[in-house]
């Protein structure tokens, strides 16, 4: 057997490990992993791995820079709601470092103090090191698909969409495994961090499946939503609540509400791909047409919030104060978006000699006899859901939470 020495990281990347004789290597001191990198001969190697072992992960991380991570995260991406499991320094303890390395991975995408290659060297890094775990038999399905959300996330950033799909569907293996579980033979909060997992999964890949809305809609109802404290017991539990039981006037946590809100981004989606007013061809003001269930679906849902999440200039500066700003913000921008996208399709045609709204230039025979003050009233909605989408940019950039999904 060929005898080398070697630090863990160069073995499992299978690249050779260059080095005087004494750590650290090349390699770890390119990607800051002075401190941890280890030279092994391969008999040594193979006594630290051991047989069916977990691998030892170097992160080359601490406390601070992972917490930095997952609050970079959650800003830029709130639908990873499995990383509020993790918000004290017990529950970091916790966080396998294959997850550590994929949040220090990500948030270095954004790092203007790190250059091109260490960037590029964390990514290898980070690949190489999910590609091993796959070969492990006994690996955990949850983080398989937590990881391959990040990996998914920083591969769509970089541009490599091929890539990204490619992992995708290794998620949506791994969502498959967990979709036939039963997930109340564990402790709450780890059945909640598995749900959590599914949830950031669903909404991550929400607008790129290829499935009927139909089936899209049943994943959206398999599970319950979220909990509001992710460590809570089974004395102070909530009560299941699923997609479609939001109770009027009643305050929800924010998670499950973004969720929620994504079922209605559905629904006026699917009526805008099917070709919107040019496929059903029927009057928006018909109350029994598909645009106005729409509107009202929308409607109902703004009427239905609690007094603390309804969209106004207070409850937004609010939630910011709470930390939850970027969920709050995302939930009404769905509901704000999906309402100016079917009123988009009949934008009223407004003439500078008139202070009224009319009908739009191509003049449909079943657009015709409109309600007195339709289009004045659908014009309004846009505009003032325009105005609130500004609003929601203007807030979020003044309090340093700007996110790149926006």
């Amino acid at each position: 057997m060929r005898v080398s020495t070697a630090c863990i990281v160069c073995r499992q990347r299978k690249v050779k490990c260059v080095h005087q004789g004494k750590p650290p290597c090349n390699h770890c001191r390119n990607i800051g992993n002075v401190d941890n990198c280890v030279l092994y001969t391969t008999k040594e190697y193979s006594q630290v791995r051991g047989p069916g072992t977990k691998r030892k992960i170097s992160t080359g991380s601490n406390k601070l820079e992972l917490k930095k991570s997952i609050e970079f995260a959650l800003q830029h991406y709130p639908e990873l709601f499995f990383l509020n499991s993790y918000s004290s320094r017990e529950e970091l303890d916790t966080m396998d470092t294959l997850l550590i390395l994929s949040m220090n991975t990500l948030a270095s995408l954004f790092d203007k103090t790190l250059t091109e290659k260490e960037k590029k060297e964390r990514y290898i890094n980070l690949e190489t090191q999910f590609m091993s775990i796959l070969e492990d038999n006994k690996a955990d399905t949850v983080l398989i698909m937590q990881c391959s959300i990040i990996l998914l996330i920083i591969n769509w950033q970089k541009g490599k969409t091929y890539k990204g799909y490619l992992v995708g569907g290794i998620a949506e293996r791994a969502y498959k495994t967990l979709f036939d579980l039963s997930l109340e033979n564990d402790s709450i909060s780890n059945n909640e961090l598995c749900l959590r997992t599914i949830w950031s999964y669903q909404l991550i890949t929400l607008s790129l499946r290829e499935e009927s809305i139909e089936v899209v809609k049943s994943r959206l109802h398999k599970f319950r939503l979220p909990i509001e404290d992710p460590q809570c017991t089974s004395e102070n539990a909530e009560s299941p609540v699923y997609v479609s039981s939001i109770t009027n006037g009643k305050n929800h946590n924010l998670t499950s509400l973004l969720i929620m809100s994504s079922e209605v981004w559905i629904d006026c989606l699917a009526w805008l791909v099917k070709g919107g007013k040019f496929f059903y061809k029927e009057a928006p003001w018909d109350p029994n047409s598909a645009w106005n269930k729409l509107e009202q679906k929308i409607q109902s849902f703004h009427d239905a919030l609690g007094e603390k999440e309804k969209f106004s200039y207070s409850n937004l500066v609010l939630s910011f104060v709470s930390g939850k700003g970027n969920i709050y913000c995302s939930m009404h921008l769905t509901l704000m978006i999906s309402g100016i996208l079917i009123h988009r399709e009949f934008i009223p045609f407004i003439p500078s000699d008139t202070d009224g709204a009319k009908g739009p230039y191509d003049k449909l025979p079943w657009l015709s006899e409109a309600p007195s003050g339709w289009w004045q009233q659908s014009a309004t909605s846009v505009f003032e859901a325009a105005k609130n989408v500004s609003i929601i940019l203007d807030i979020s950039r003044q309090n340093g939470k700007y996110s790149c999904n926006i």
